[in-house]
């Protein structure tokens, strides 16, 4: 992670502010689920890492500082979880080092996304102690906790769900039949206790953001292979050669270990294959493979640089320079991440001019920058795009939306419309706005999104 990073007031991704939003939006006593409008459309992610994030807001201010901490703590909680499960295993701290070591070294390949504002790092952290607790589970207490762990992954990020099936297989083969029944049917219950409390206090609006409105979108086939070829393998060889070994290794006393990690490691593959072939995904859902392949690679490794480890014998040391070359082959320079003291000055000067307007200003692709610069929080352009791309209009919601934004927009409602890149209902807009000098443009190459889509405001509509 990024020194410096932390405390940046402005988006470090172009979709990180909204977060912040909706977590303004619990503290002033509001749903997370509402009907679209311009004034808010939710994103399509579960409520845990909001509710977290407010809670700390309490004390820390809901600021972007406040979320980033919570993923800042997640990521320590997933290097520790790392080290533990393959430390238990191994009793080898070099071992366990380098399967921390590794999942940090993915740092650059997720999209230096460890330390943002987003859901995915709690997702990441609560999918391992999941892991690490089932695979402990001696007692019921203990596969309950392993159940609530799974749940509370789930209502982080629906792609979760992939680890419940995943973790009873695994339990099958490690204790037992009635050990998995329990854990899959404790599990179970909560998740859908979860997604029926959550539906039935939205009025409905919770399951379509978060299940029905994700599967109008179209998926990315481009991604089928990609994922595997160019996203995985090229960056961790050594990695998977090491978890190919693990495997390859099976005796008849660790059967039953290694079928509970063949079932969790193809879990945490399977949530970041089926996030990544989804249309607008980004590398930041490469991150639970990432968590598995860290695994992998410490599960594999020798216990020692000596001949003691009957699995190596005299290619012990060997493992060691390969160990040492996948972490050369992971290497990236992080320092492009940090924001500059340029992006900074850029930063206050676009918000001394939004703050300059009369009235609302509407920055469709950073909507917590006019929040920032004392203007009221609107609706941000992702969470539009999301509801307006559905193959079909379920619910309405896309003709509740468009109707919002064209309401708005013959009002005059906003002094100023910034923008990055065409706005949704573009119509709409040039019907009632007209193209202006971006004023607020002072360096085009200053405050662009240091990962994701690499956005900054850019253009400007004033009413006509």
């Amino acid at each position: 992670m990024c020194v410096g990073r932390a405390r940046y007031p402005f988006d470090l991704e172009w979709v990180e502010g909204a977060l912040v939003e909706e977590v303004r939006r619990l503290l002033a006593g509001k749903t997370l689920y509402a009907p679209p409008s311009i004034e808010y459309v939710p994103l399509l992610y579960n409520p845990l890492y909001f509710w977290i994030a407010a809670g700390l807001s309490r004390v820390f201010g809901a600021e972007a500082f406040t979320l980033r901490l919570v993923s800042i703590v997640s990521t320590c909680a997933a290097f520790a979880l790392l080290f533990t499960l393959v430390w238990r295993e191994k009793r080898g701290v070099v071992a366990a080092s380098c399967s921390a070591g590794f999942y940090a070294a993915t740092y650059s390949s997720s999209g230096g996304w460890f330390d943002l504002g987003r859901v995915d790092s709690l997702c990441v952290a609560l999918c391992l102690a999941a892991i690490a607790v089932a695979r402990r589970a001696t007692s019921r207490r203990a596969v309950a906790a392993a159940a609530v762990f799974s749940a509370l992954a789930f209502a982080t990020k629906q792609n979760a769900l992939i680890l419940l099936p995943s973790i009873a297989a695994g339990l099958w083969m490690l204790r037992g039949c009635r050990v998995a029944l329990e854990y899959l049917t404790a599990a179970t219950l909560l998740v859908v206790t979860i997604v029926l409390s959550l539906d039935a206090a939205s009025d409905g609006w919770y399951l379509f953001y978060a299940f029905t409105m994700p599967r109008q979108h179209p998926l990315s086939p481009e991604f089928y292979l990609h994922f595997w070829t160019t996203e995985l393998l090229p960056k961790s060889p050594i990695a998977l050669v090491f978890g190919a070994f693990f495997f390859a290794t099976t005796t008849a006393a660790t059967r039953k270990v290694r079928s509970f990690y063949a079932a969790v490691v193809a879990s945490l593959l399977g949530a970041a294959y089926v996030s990544r072939i989804h249309s607008w995904s980004f590398v930041n859902d490469l991150m639970p493979a990432h968590a598995a392949l860290a695994l992998l690679f410490g599960l594999g490794m020798p216990e020692g640089p000596d001949e003691s480890d009957v699995r190596w014998g005299k290619l012990g040391r060997l493992a060691y320079v390969l160990a040492a070359l996948q972490f050369v082959l992971a290497w990236e320079d992080v320092r492009h991440w940090i924001p500059s003291v340029k992006d900074r000055d850029e930063g206050q000067r676009v918000l001394a001019a939004i703050r300059a307007l009369p009235g609302d200003v509407l920055v469709s692709d950073h909507a917590h920058l006019a929040v920032q610069a004392g203007k009221a929080s609107m609706a941000h352009e992702m969470a539009i795009i999301d509801v307006m791309r559905m193959d079909h209009d379920v619910r309405g919601a896309q003709a509740m939306l468009r109707g919002s934004i064209e309401r708005a927009y013959r009002n005059r409602r906003f002094s100023a419309v910034v923008t990055d890149d065409v706005f949704p209902v573009w119509k709409e807009l040039t019907d009632y706005y007209r193209p202006a000098p971006a004023w607020f443009v002072y360096d085009r190459s200053a405050l662009v999104a240091r990962t994701g889509w690499p956005m900054r405001p850019l253009k400007a509509f004033v009413p006509r």
